[in-house]
């Protein structure tokens, strides 16, 4: 990314599914204003490479979904990706489930599913991704649940958008006794604009006047800002910066976290207030 800044392509879920007039768009190119975005021939959004060369940001999407599918499956047992079955005893292929924010429309959701048929997906299934969070920590606490509703709240800052979800999990009996498990997801919060980017962007223009550079120095830059943003969520100082003099930088970054909050309990009520026993933090910058 720092030696190849015009080869290498971050956050591109902001562009699936846009306009070319769109305010995402817009967003894109002040953050990366070396790429050249047009409008291809069947409308999607391509980048202008070097040598007249296009690639569409569906066809990039699917080389990070072949790589995601991959590193998946590393975590899985050989057996179960190899030897799986349906229920008559044919032969299954391999099943996989993308997760996507919530405040995704039809047409973010259709650009991620034609990018799933490009990199060979072609039965992709889509799930919230706050849903699969709520999912994935559910199986944890099985044992611990019973008739009464348990509401947990889940707060996810992630690289480019900040989601705050409430859901809630118990078990259920239904005729001849049978028992399963319930998730319900109460309210969901959102700000598809707020990440860890636009802090670490806040660092790097830390000065009096914003940074003007190459776009190798910018990467760079970022990579540098990112180390000290780590530094700093662990440490009261790193180098000549304290973690209150980040705060400060960032004031009006932390209150905009607030909304996504705001917006789950206007949803979800007084759930979230009376009977959320646990706050969990997910995402890479929560």
């Amino acid at each position: 990314a720092k030696k190849h800044p015009d080869q290498t392509f971050l956050h591109l879920p902001l562009l699936l599914g846009c306009q070319l007039n769109s305010p995402m768009v817009e967003l894109y190119r002040q953050r990366y204003p070396h790429h050249r975005i047009v409008v291809g021939a069947d409308g999607t959004l391509e980048f202008l490479l070097s040598g007249n060369l296009r690639l569409s940001v569906e066809q990039l999407s699917a080389m990070l979904l072949e790589a995601a599918i991959e590193t998946a499956k590393t975590f899985l047992d050989d057996d179960s990706v190899d030897n799986s079955t349906t229920r008559n005893g044919s032969k299954s292929e391999f099943e996989v489930a993308i997760a996507t924010p919530p405040f995704w429309g039809q047409a973010e959701r259709g650009a991620i599913l034609r990018a799933a048929q490009y990199a060979g997906i072609p039965a992709a299934r889509l799930v919230n991704n706050n849903a699969a969070v709520a999912l994935n920590y559910g199986n944890s606490i099985l044992s611990s649940l019973g008739s009464k509703p348990q509401s947990r709240t889940f707060f996810d800052l992630g690289a480019s958008f900040t989601v705050s979800t409430a859901a809630s999990y118990q078990k259920v009996t239904g005729s001849n006794n049978f028992q399963t498990y319930l998730l319900r997801i109460l309210g969901t919060g959102y700000d598809p604009a707020l990440g860890t980017f636009d802090f670490i962007e806040r660092l790097i223009n830390a000065g009096k006047s914003p940074v003007t550079m190459d776009a190798s120095s910018v990467a760079k830059a970022r990579v540098e800002a990112g180390q000290l943003f780590r530094v700093l969520s662990a440490n009261r100082r790193a180098g000549s910066m304290t973690r209150d003099q980040l705060r400060t930088k960032v004031a009006d970054l932390l209150n905009r976290l607030r909304r996504p909050v705001e917006m789950m309990t206007s949803l979800a009520g007084d759930v979230t207030r009376s009977s959320s026993s646990d706050t969990l933090l997910m995402g890479g910058g929560s």
